[in-house]
């Protein structure tokens, strides 16, 4: 691993920038959460800028400076800062800053080309070309790596090792995806008003978040459909609305979820969609409206490289949940009692821990007792820390360069050259790129 620097005095120039992905509003989903809310935890200690799409000038929000994300200019505003940040680096901003001194950070917390390799023969292979070439743009170019648990720093140490060929590198650190204040309380029940068939005695499941096909939503409809058999008035909703990255389409599995409620004679009866997309300052309304969370995949090996939103929100909101085996953060909510969990697959199982946490209200309060215990450890400020104390000890030094700006230039040039024909194939198929810019 790279030297962290000794601590210096004072950012030498404008701080950290950070690029968001998505565009300015109120339409937030995992990464730009988590973009915003280290914008945020960082801020309290040093000069925060953050670059989004749709800004329309520079302003400030909360104290930080918020600036239009445009590849013109874009160079310059990173070169003013001592850190950009990013999901991924664009790969002309990796090769444009090889040496003026900024430091480059990847957050490759969300592991797209796991996602899209799991999907098996409904993968789409250039896509997954893309996003592997983008991922080792980062990798070799990066001098500081993110990732958000233990099981990526293990996979990221043995990718480091085929690809830096001896340069030696990058400093890797995990931030933990986290959670900020207490939600407040909420002014009103929009699961039960948005559905007339939903009492206000039923107990709701909230299946949170997307329905991307690597997620098991088939096996929550079923287990919710056994679980109501044996405990009439248990309503399951599933949160359906369009993702806010439109270039996220065709990944998600809802028309299939919709069609299988409809045909087991459940939809608007046991299981209920909501179409629209839920703002971010209004997601605590419906998480403390339901009784419990669920949240199931379909592949553990993709489950245990991933870090799910919707699984911090669950603890945000102590909403007791039931989750797939296989993740780092459900054996320890399950290991403090605030989970369930259940093996992939297993319609049995998931039913009677819905079961088991609507109806012994005592194992509900003790769940909701030990997120409380976990809580103060996924606090945005204290799970940012390691990446503030970095960025700290590094104001006023330059990285040390392992790549080269000719070798990060190279391989900006190669990046760009696949990405054109994968581009040019998908619209000969009438398709655009279903995971936008990665790596742009």
């Amino acid at each position: 691993m790279a030297e962290i620097p000794e601590p210096s005095a004072a950012f030498r120039r404008g701080g950290i920038l950070v690029l968001l992905e998505g565009r300015a509003g109120e339409l937030r989903s995992g990464p730009e959460i988590r973009g915003w809310e280290l914008a945020r935890a960082l801020a309290g200690r040093m000069p925060v800028t953050v670059a989004v799409e749709g800004a329309t000038g520079a302003g400030y929000e909360g104290g930080i400076r918020v600036v239009p994300r445009r590849r013109a200019g874009l160079v310059r505003e990173a070169a003013a800062h001592d850190a950009v940040l990013a999901p991924w680096v664009p790969a002309y901003l990796l090769a444009g800053l090889a040496r003026p001194g900024t430091l480059t950070i990847a957050d490759l917390y969300d592991p797209v080309d796991v996602e899209g390799a799991s999907l098996g023969a409904d993968s789409d292979r250039q896509f997954l070309e893309s996003a592997r070439r983008a991922r080792a743009m980062q990798l070799r170019f990066a001098d500081v790596i993110l990732c958000a648990n233990g099981p990526q720093r293990l996979a990221l140490d043995g990718e480091l090792a085929g690809l830096r060929g001896g340069r030696g590198d990058p400093v890797v650190l995990v931030v933990p995806f986290g959670i900020g204040a207490d939600p407040p309380e909420a002014g009103r029940r929009p699961l039960r008003s948005a559905f007339p068939a939903i009492a206000d005695h039923d107990p709701v499941v909230l299946w949170w978040g997307s329905i991307w096909r690597w997620m098991d939503a088939e096996t929550a409809i079923r287990a919710a459909a056994r679980a109501a058999e044996r405990r009439p008035g248990l309503r399951l909703v599933i949160t359906a609305g369009r993702p806010p990255r439109a270039n996220a389409a065709g990944l998600g599995a809802t028309k299939e979820a919709r069609a299988l409620a409809d045909s087991l004679g459940l939809l608007d009866r046991v299981v209920f969609f909501v179409d629209d997309w839920i703002p971010y300052d209004q997601r605590h309304e419906y998480l403390l409206d339901a009784d419990v969370g669920i949240a199931l995949h379909r592949d553990p090996s993709e489950a245990e490289l991933s870090v799910r939103a919707r699984t911090m929100d669950f603890l945000w909101a102590r909403l007791p949940c039931v989750l797939g085996e296989g993740t780092e953060l459900g054996e320890r909510f399950a290991t403090a009692g605030f989970a369930r969990e259940v093996a992939v697959g297993d319609v049995e199982g998931a039913s009677a821990a819905l079961v088991e946490l609507v109806d012994d209200a005592g194992g509900a309060r003790r769940a909701r007792t030990a997120a409380a215990g976990l809580v103060p450890s996924y606090r945005w400020e204290v799970v940012a820390r390691p990446l503030a104390e970095l960025l700290e000890g590094a104001a006023g030094r330059p990285p040390g360069r392992r790549g080269g700006g000719l070798a990060a230039a190279a391989g900006a040039f190669g990046y760009y050259a696949q990405r054109a024909r994968h581009e040019a194939a998908w619209l000969a198929r009438g398709r655009v790129n279903p995971r936008g810019q990665a790596g742009a």
